[in-house]
């Protein structure tokens, strides 16, 4: 099923973080971006691994906040997600 989601990038202690909203989707707040070559591939490898996204079809860029920057993720979920 195909779903959306906001994410927030940001660095803590000097590497990238990103933190999925709402943190309901998963236990832990932040989780080190894997290393990539764009952003889509950063955000793609992190839902991936942490169970949330099968794959990720689009990644849109919303706003910068301060040290953070906000993007909006579309991605085929997996099988009984609830966000």
């Amino acid at each position: 099923m195909r779903d959306e989601m906001m994410v927030i990038v940001m660095q803590l202690n000097g590497q990238d973080m990103l933190r999925v909203t709402p943190s309901s989707v998963r236990k832990q707040a932040y989780t080190p971006l894997p290393t990539g070559v764009d952003m889509h591939d950063r955000i793609e490898k992190a839902l991936i691994n942490d169970g949330i996204a099968h794959n990720v079809t689009m990644v849109g860029h919303v706003r910068d906040c301060g040290k953070s920057s906000d993007y909006l993720v579309t991605f085929n979920s997996v099988a009984g997600l609830t966000a």
